[in-house]
């Protein structure tokens, strides 16, 4: 497998996306099921061979049915375009749902804005959506940390919280988050809090991070 990235991007070695796609294939052939989500991106923009959609598609599920997070978060892409594959969003949810499982950070944070917003076929539910993004940003999405941090400041899904929505709002920016003038909400909630309240949120922020940071070092 290593040996066609190689090949692929150029490291050590001549480009060569034939060779590149060889290689993804033998990786396949031993089970790997990045093998097989390798070989789907050569069939589907014609990398090494001529563009098969059907036959990426084909990649992609053998990739996915060995529970590969990319291949599943992949699929659902594919059954909402419609590439190579009839339109389905009801199944490209279902694959959402499993990438999402599986770990995929993306995954979980499209969940929410589709729960959020009722996409996709999908009915609105607030308290899904609140939970989805929890799911993202428990696995490290700033963007789901926001985005938690202003359900609870809205009452969105959820019974609006101004301790919890600062909690958020901090864990948020010592995270690097930048956006959407963290800087003046803060202040906003921290004014709005007695200052038990606010340092009782501080230390839930603290604690949170060091529990996501012990959870980052385990995983290693």
């Amino acid at each position: 497998l290593s040996l066609g990235r190689f090949y692929e991007q150029g490291v050590g070695v001549a480009r060569n996306y034939t060779k590149a796609m060889e290689w993804y294939e033998k990786a396949a052939k031993t089970g790997q099921p990045e093998g097989y989500y390798n070989l789907g991106v050569c069939f589907e923009i014609g990398m090494g061979t001529a563009a098969e959609a059907g036959k990426a598609v084909q990649n992609y599920q053998k990739a996915a049915d060995m529970g590969l997070p990319l291949a599943l978060y992949k699929l659902s892409s594919l059954y909402i375009s419609g590439t190579g594959v009839r339109k389905d969003p009801a199944k490209a949810v279902g694959y959402l749902e499993k990438a999402a499982n599986a770990g995929m950070v993306a995954a979980a944070s499209d969940l929410g804005a589709i729960y959020l917003s009722g996409l996709l076929g999908q009915k609105k539910d607030e308290k899904k959506a609140l939970a989805m993004f929890r799911k993202a940003a428990e696995q490290g999405s700033l963007e789901a940390v926001k985005n938690v941090a202003v359900m609870h400041k809205d009452g969105t899904g959820t019974k609006a919280d101004p301790a919890a929505a600062y909690t958020w709002y901090l864990i948020a920016r010592r995270g690097g988050y930048t956006g959407e003038d963290i800087t003046r909400m803060l202040g906003l909630l921290e004014g709005s809090l007695a200052p038990e309240a606010a340092q009782k949120a501080q230390k839930d922020a603290d604690a949170w991070i060091e529990s996501y940071a012990k959870r980052q070092a385990d995983e290693k």
